[in-house]
């Protein structure tokens, strides 16, 4: 009986089989590194909108400064124009009659 209790029982040295405990390792990493990559693209997706957002932004600014700075270029010259019929009539006091005339031919262009 000795000899049959000492051939059926397993010894405890023997190894237990972790291929599963493995397996569910590997599946549980792989859903966490799927989670973060979807997390990655969302970020990325956002910093490109924000990015494109940013471009128009400046693009739009840009061509703010430049219609503003044309306006004023016009502005200037008006007034500079004005100016000069002013110092005329500063110089010679009968040509007042025309300087109403001047200024708003200036205005109108």
């Amino acid at each position: 009986m000795l000899l049959i209790g000492a051939i059926t029982c397993k010894p405890k040295t023997e190894t237990i089989d972790q291929s599963q405990y493995y397996e569910q390792i590997i599946i549980a990493t792989q859903s966490e590194l799927q989670v973060a990559q979807d997390s990655i693209n969302t970020l990325n997706n956002t910093i490109h909108l924000k990015d494109s957002i940013y471009l128009q932004t400046l693009n739009s600014c840009g061509t703010t400064t430049d219609s503003l700075r044309a306006e004023l270029f016009v502005a200037n010259y008006k007034l500079g124009r004005i100016k000069e019929y002013c110092n005329i009539v500063k110089n010679n006091s009968s040509q007042l009659q025309f300087l109403r005339g001047w200024i708003n031919r200036v205005l109108e262009d």
